[in-house]
């Protein structure tokens, strides 16, 4: 996290027993330690909580895409539902409908269709 190496660890403690002395040091590094625990505790604890709102969000967004499809289902078997309806209140025939098919034949030449330059 800070990078510091062993040398910088040792001057920090050369420095730490010149200012606090060799009774209080002891206690110092205690409660340094004791800080520093909370501060773990602290950050692990905010992290949790961010980790807990990202995913509260992404199931509010899942919810809202399952809502947006539930509303869709329940529109187009409205539409299918009026479709058939009204279909099956005009119901249509074959007699009503004549088709007529002619044959295609292409009875010309290949070289008939060329355009002569």
């Amino acid at each position: 996290m800070f990078d510091i190496g062993v040398l910088e660890l040792f001057i920090i403690a050369v420095i730490a027993l010149l200012v606090l002395g060799p009774d209080r040091l002891p206690k110092a590094a205690q409660q340094a330690g004791r800080w520093i625990g909370r501060g773990k505790q602290i950050m692990s604890q905010w992290s949790d909580e961010i980790n807990r709102q990202v995913e509260n969000e992404e199931l509010r967004t899942q919810l809202k895409e399952q809502t947006a499809l539930k509303q869709l289902d329940s529109e187009v078997s409205s539409i299918n539902k009026s479709l058939s309806q009204s279909l099956s209140g005009n119901s249509f025939s074959n007699k009503d409908r004549t088709v007529t098919s002619t044959p295609i034949t292409n009875d010309s030449k290949p070289e008939e269709n060329k355009l002569s330059a």
